[in-house]
Parts: structure tokens; C-alpha cells; sequence
């Protein structure tokens, strides 16, 4: 019941934080993961873009959309601008502290699947990712099983 509430809240406020854009966490169900990065400096954007851009392929694969937010400062999600109100709905719908540099994956279904460091490599990320029932199903389409 508490978990239910919570996605639903969750849910909401990601739908609000996206509505500048009129594009609401409903575009991105079922179609993409989210891997939202949450940084304190351009020299950690860079790194952290760095480490993406590496994997690109897999990335793909797991139809991940991955965004950098930096708080108090226009962001992306994706493709996808994000301006301050936008950010500060998001922030606070994740729980992000803002002197602390946060990852977030969201999964298809618009859960959350991990929150915690941004220090997490995408290794972590991929085997979280592969070890979830719809990914092993994904997988087995796709003859990677």
C-alpha cells in the first residue's frame, strides 16, 4: 500500500515535472528506460558523458533515454529540455539532495530501480537491468539469452 502510494506520487510529480515540455513520464513507459544523472559540476557532466558515450551500443540495447540534470540550471532528458521549475518538480518527486551528486534508473514500468550514487558504473547499472523479468524476456526476443 505504502510502495502503491508512492508510485503514484512518484508518478504525478514526474508527470508535472515534464508538463513544461508537454511531455509527461507516460511518453516514456513502457518504450524507455531512464537513467537520469544528477551532477554538481560541468567537470562531472563531462566524465559522466564520457562514460555513456562508451557505451552507446548497450545503452541502446536496453533502450535507455539517459539524462543530466544539474540543479538551479537548465537540463536535458534525452532530446528533451528541462527548464528550472521542471527541475526543482523532478528534484523533489525523487528525493534528490542537492548538494550530492545522485543517479536514478526508472524502469519501463516507471518505477524506480536504483537510487543512490553517481558513482555507480554502468556495469552495475546493465547487470541490475539484465537480471529484471522484462529485460530476460527482451533478451530471449532478441536471442541473447
Amino acid at each position: 500500500m505504502v510502495i502503491t502510494r508512492a508510485i503514484i506520487i512518484y508518478t504525478l510529480l514526474l508527470s508535472t515535472a515534464f508538463a513544461m515540455s508537454s511531455v509527461s513520464v507516460e511518453d516514456f513507459k513502457w518504450k524507455n528506460r531512464l537513467l537520469v544523472y544528477f551532477y554538481l559540476s560541468e567537470d562531472e557532466k563531462r566524465i559522466v558523458e564520457g562514460q555513456t558515450e562508451k557505451h552507446l551500443d548497450a545503452i541502446k540495447d536496453r533502450d535507455i533515454l539517459v539524462g543530466y540534470v544539474r540543479l538551479h540550471k537548465p537540463s536535458s532528458l534525452g532530446s528533451l529540455s528541462l527548464e528550472e521549475d521542471s527541475i526543482k518538480k523532478l528534484v523533489s518527486g525523487l528525493s534528490i539532495v542537492e548538494n550530492q551528486s545522485t543517479l536514478v534508473l526508472i524502469g519501463k514500468d516507471g518505477t524506480i530501480k536504483f537510487h543512490g550514487s553517481s558513482e555507480a558504473s554502468l556495469s552495475e547499472i546493465f547487470a541490475l537491468i539484465d537480471s529484471m523479468p522484462m529485460r530476460k524476456r527482451e533478451m530471449s526476443r532478441q536471442g541473447l539469452s
